[in-house]
């Protein structure tokens, strides 16, 4: 496989030297009063802390404090005279805290990205329709080992719920250890209540089989309002044909496939076309941030203003759509652990999103200049929380 550049990361923009005890105080008027990234060096610039912050120069000021002899004994650190430097950068969202967080972590302080990474995992289902026996497992490690892998899902409950519906739906087995005797296993109950073919006994053939996996997929793999609409008209047009048998074959499929269109399900899709533009607030009261997001790949877009004219939004349209031509970044580590971070934000509860008013647009030929516009427009003084976002 090629090697993969190195992913893009944000860079300091403040920077302030801290004086040894003794040698004076440090100013810390050039460190913003917002929302960002903070990091502490000792005298060899080895990262001492790392965290994001909503005020950058107050967190900076607490964690430089000195520890008064008075207080007594304490398991706080004295980084007053440990640190010799601070660099930091602004944010404009919580989206962008972490992902800055994430990639300054991955460079200088891996021990501080495999704490957030327990926070950020992201679920998939994995199928191969190739395989011998075809099976659904669900995996917060995707890999480019054959198959397919359908997500993403914001834990393995809901991976495991999606699993049950694709075999509901399209009449899977659901007893793998009996489908690996095929053909001369002896079927089960689904058999009997119609809801299993059996290729375990034989009664249809192991490619037979298959291709109902495939289906599977592609349902997955396909809007599920196009599909059920697709299906709708399928069932009316059976109906005018008095063919009884397709209109119940098409009921059947609607009624099974209804769980897949809650709001849980809303992003699943082949992990290739993990594509999205996020948008988001900047640091400019009534500015926006876009970042595009291909699987792992995470990189700022443009700054622009929320009233930004239509010509404007129509060129970013079409940049978008440009980029939705290209290939999802997939496979190594660093993508793995950028595209948990977009699952993250993905599945925040709605409440937060909304406080936020981010928006992540799936990054196809669905994506219109009006749902930009409307996105873009959204991002009216967008406000983070007053609290830290959170300190590893």
């Amino acid at each position: 496989a090629r090697p993969q550049p190195p992913m893009p990361a944000p860079e300091f923009s403040q920077c302030v030297a801290v004086p040894a005890p003794g040698d004076g105080e440090p100013d810390l008027r050039p460190l913003a009063p917002k929302p960002g990234v903070f990091v502490l060096e000792d005298d060899r610039s080895g990262t001492l802390a790392l965290a994001t912050t909503a005020n950058i120069r107050r967190a900076v000021a607490a964690r430089l404090e000195p520890i008064s002899a008075v207080d007594g004994p304490t398991r706080r650190i004295d980084y007053r005279q440990l640190v010799r430097a601070v660099r930091a950068l602004t944010v404009g969202s919580a989206f962008e805290a972490d992902w800055a967080y994430l990639q300054i972590a991955r460079q200088h302080s891996p021990g501080a990205a495999a704490l957030a990474l327990d926070r950020w995992q992201s679920w998939f289902v994995h199928g191969d329709p190739d395989a011998r026996f075809p099976q659904w497992t669900k995996t917060a490690h995707p890999t480019r080992d054959g198959g397919t892998h359908l997500g993403p899902f914001a834990d393995k409950h809901a991976a495991a719920r999606y699993m049950d519906i694709l075999d509901d739906a399209f009449d899977l087995c659901r007893y793998h250890h009996i489908l690996v005797q095929a053909p001369h296993g002896k079927a089960c109950a689904y058999k009997e209540m119609g809801k299993c073919p059996a290729p375990c006994d034989g009664s249809v053939s192991m490619d037979q089989y298959r291709e109902q996996v495939r289906q599977a997929i592609t349902f997955a793999s396909t809007p599920i309002e196009p599909f059920r609409s697709s299906l709708e008209q399928r069932l009316s047009g059976a109906e005018q044909r008095h063919d009884d048998g397709e209109a119940r074959r098409c009921r059947t499929l609607l009624d099974r496939t209804t769980a897949a269109h809650k709001p849980g399900f809303a992003h699943v899709d082949r992990i290739e076309h993990f594509r999205f533009i996020a948008v988001m607030a900047s640091e400019r009261a009534a500015w926006a941030r876009l970042f595009v997001i291909l699987g792992g790949w995470i990189e700022p877009l443009v700054d622009l203003p929320a009233d930004a004219p239509a010509p404007v939004i129509n060129e970013i349209h079409q940049r978008a759509a440009s980029l939705g031509q290209m290939p999802a970044v997939l496979g190594s580590p660093a993508a793995q652990e950028n595209l948990s971070l977009t699952c993250w934000h993905l599945f925040r509860p709605p409440k937060e999103r909304r406080r936020e008013r981010g928006r992540f647009l799936k990054l196809d030929d669905r994506l219109t200049v009006k749902m930009l516009q409307q996105a873009i427009r959204a991002i009216d003084k967008a406000a983070l929380s007053p609290k830290p976002f959170h300190v590893w």
